[in-house]
């Protein structure tokens, strides 16, 4: 089809060149006929020939998608981009292609071999990384009464550039201490981590962060040790347990039959709050203690849960401030919209 297209193609051409010289024949009638028929056989075929015949790979016997394919081989057979890519070559240059036209099949399908065989030969003679260290470390379910609240596993710490810790003598498993840093000139909320007395790195700025500083602040505990050490790529992964009281004082609560009321927290359907209860959405978060702060800005005030999480309704108001300074988490659900709505209970004091 190709060849046929070319050639009244050609035709065409010839014809005009003919009604050019051959004195009135391009002004007679069956001259521009025959013409314009040759013209318009000539260019339908060449449309049909560029855009509708495909070629068809003799390796792997996929389509090529154009009448010309780049890659001639013997016997005018043609190849694919893929298999000329799989062959070894990485140039387009007159003395490759002029190198392929000269190959058969089979002997594509020889550099095939010979590339593989490269590879694995390659791949075999690079050096192992250097030792990636995990651990699957024991935590405790509860430290000093207080039960687990939230947990992080395989936490990403900051490791300084330039500061690097001797990896010798930290390992797997080891228990490491979070020291707040408030006179860091970087940042004033920062928390370096130790163990074994080496410093090797920071608690990320963000979520983790606050909450670590929130409950360092609350004096609640938390648990954490390194489970993965790369030396090789200066990653340090930690194990972050945040402990806190809150099945006592929320069943003393319920059980003891004193007031209390259930709000829901509003204000709190931007992206940072929903990312945030997000955190407190884990497990049994039911009973969860949520710390009550006067936002002066805002004037009203805030819950926290580690993270803030969301304001009282202004119907709230009256009951808080006092002595009631902590609320306790009792409901986390979405809405029609797909964002979290949190309801706490807030003990309510009776006035004589």
């Amino acid at each position: 089809m190709r060849k046929l297209s070319l050639l009244l193609f050609a035709a065409a051409i010839i014809g005009l060149a003919l009604g050019w010289n051959i004195d009135g024949f391009i002004f007679t009638r069956l001259g521009l006929d025959l013409l314009s028929l040759f013209i318009a056989l000539g260019v339908i075929s060449l449309i049909c020939s560029l855009f509708l015949i495909k070629s068809v790979c003799a390796v792997c016997s996929s389509d090529i998608g154009r009448a010309t394919p780049k890659y001639t081989i013997k016997n005018n057979a043609v190849i694919c981009d893929s298999c000329f890519s799989k062959t070894g070559y990485t140039d387009y240059s007159m003395k490759t292609i002029t190198a392929f036209m000269q190959m058969s099949v089979e002997d594509v399908k020889v550099l095939f071999d010979a590339k593989k065989e490269a590879l694995i030969t390659e791949h075999n003679s690079i050096a192992p990384p250097e030792h990636i260290t995990e651990n699957k470390v024991s935590v405790p379910s509860e430290i000093n009464g207080y039960p687990m609240a939230y947990h992080y596993e395989n936490v990403k710490i900051a490791v300084l550039r330039g500061q690097e810790p001797d990896y010798t003598l930290i390992e797997a498993g080891v228990t490491v201490e979070l020291i707040q840093e408030p006179t860091n000139k970087h940042d004033k909320n920062a928390v370096m981590i130790m163990a074994n007395g080496v410093k090797f790195g920071y608690v990320y700025k963000g979520k983790l962060q606050d909450m670590v500083n929130d409950f360092i602040n609350s004096d609640y505990p938390i648990f954490s040790c390194v489970t993965t050490i790369n030396p090789t790529d200066n990653i340090i992964k930690i194990f972050l347990g945040f402990y806190r009281g809150k099945h006592d004082a929320y069943q003393n609560l319920i059980n003891s039959g004193k007031p209390f009321k259930k709000f829901k927290l509003t204000s709190n359907s931007n992206g940072e709050m929903q990312s945030n209860i997000s955190y407190c959405n884990i497990g049994d978060y039911k009973g969860d203690e949520v710390a009550i702060s006067y936002d002066y800005e805002k004037e009203k005030h805030l819950a926290s849960c580690g993270v803030d999480i969301g304001f009282f309704p202004a119907s709230a108001e009256k009951y808080l401030g006092g002595s009631v300074n902590t609320a306790f988490l009792d409901e986390i659900t979405e809405n029609d919209n797909g964002k979290y709505v949190v309801t706490v209970i807030l003990p309510i004091e009776v006035k004589p």
